[in-house]
């Protein structure tokens, strides 16, 4: 599948942004984002806020140090990535099956 980090770069942000796309119905914790995406708790954090200012990601706290994050699915921005992500699925699937006949 192609993916995120090979169109637009192998950046922690794009690394952490796909892997929340790619599980849009998940509430995470930033520590399991961390883990998914393949960087450090500390990148994480620092790769998110700008998501969560611009409204991409949302984010709840709990306590002092629990933070919860997921896509903000009413968000247009957020929207429009969702819908090129599951364009390019479409596309591999089509481009996989032309090649199987």
């Amino acid at each position: 599948m192609t993916s995120l980090q090979e169109i637009f770069g192998d950046s922690a942000q794009v690394k952490v942004l796909e892997f929340l796309l790619l599980n849009l119905r998940d509430t995470m914790m930033m520590s399991d984002v961390a883990k998914g995406a393949g960087v450090s708790n500390s990148t994480t954090a620092r790769v998110v806020e700008p998501l969560i200012q611009v409204g991409i990601v949302k984010e709840t706290r709990i306590g002092k140090q629990i933070r919860i994050i997921r896509i903000n699915s009413e968000d247009e921005t957020a929207k429009l990535l969702l819908r090129f992500v599951q364009q390019i699925k479409n596309l591999e699937i089509e481009n996989h099956i032309g090649h199987v006949k």
